[in-house]
């Protein structure tokens, strides 16, 4: 069983409710706990009560996103596991998406010029403030988008506007059009492939996933994919469940090992703009 405890210096030295530092540190020791070999044979848990408030909210955020854990509390020679009655993947996220959040109401009544990131966008129709306003949220997020649309609407601009107006926005911006690459060469022109991998494929080469590391990859058309290319395409783009929606991991064509990428992904379907 594994005890995981702030280190001693973060309680001397950091501003007891500077969330930012107490994550970095939390966040950093828990994923040199998750490289352990014996990690899958780990039951990580999570103590709440030393520290201040601040420290148990970064605990528990994390203990209920990337780091599976069982709580724990301890008071007057006690001690319990608590139980938390949610799952912010399942239950939360995806109520905060299809409610609008009460500090972002405001985006469904500005024109979409009048929001950061935005500026682009032709049109003051309710539905187009509507639109930008749930865009807005997923881009806050870092979740995973699909634009659907006929063609004309501006999708790719949509998507663009999204990317501009997340946290990733000094990040690459990756384009990959499906259907403009042939079936044969798309899979290697998203993961990459190594040398010998097929004819032709004289050396190493990096696909759109590392290229987008720490930023967005679009994946456009993505709709006009072949099966077995959307089946090796939903293996990728479905993150492990402990390190959160832009962790991804991908098989270059040719390699026997997987390698790991932080890549937001923005997709379009439904009509070529």
């Amino acid at each position: 069983m594994e005890l995981a405890r702030l280190p001693a210096p973060c309680t001397r030295s950091l501003l007891f409710s500077d969330y930012a530092a107490i994550f970095q540190i939390a966040d950093a020791d828990l994923a040199k706990i998750r490289k352990r070999t014996d990690w899958p044979e780990i039951d990580l848990c999570l103590h709440l009560s030393p520290g201040t408030p601040a420290m148990a909210a970064v605990w528990l955020l994390l203990g209920k996103t990337r780091y599976p854990a069982l709580f724990y509390e301890t008071f007057a020679s006690r001690s319990w596991v608590t139980d938390i009655p949610f799952d912010l993947t399942i239950d939360v996220i995806p109520e905060l998406l299809r409610n609008p959040d009460l500090h972002l109401r405001h985006l469904a009544a500005e024109s979409p010029s009048e929001v950061a990131g935005f500026e682009q966008i032709a049109g003051d129709c309710q539905a187009l403030r509507i639109a930008v306003g749930r865009a807005k949220r997923a881009a806050i997020r870092s979740v995973p988008v699909l634009l659907l649309g006929e063609s004309g609407t501006g999708k790719e601009m949509f998507t663009r506007a999204i990317h501009d107006a997340g946290p990733r926005r000094k990040g690459p911006f990756v384009p990959v059009n499906s259907a403009a690459v042939s079936r044969d060469l798309l899979e290697s022109q998203l993961f990459g492939h190594k040398k010998g991998a097929f004819t032709g494929a004289d050396r190493d080469r990096a696909g759109a996933f590392e290229h987008a590391h720490g930023g967005t990859l679009f994946l456009d058309k993505i709709g006009e994919c072949d099966a077995s290319m959307q089946a090796k395409l939903l293996r990728a783009l479905q993150p492990d469940p402990a390190a959160g929606p832009c962790q991804l991991k991908f098989r270059p064509v040719g390699d026997s090992d997987e390698r790991s990428c932080d890549v937001w992904v923005l997709s379009v379907s439904g009509g070529q703009d």
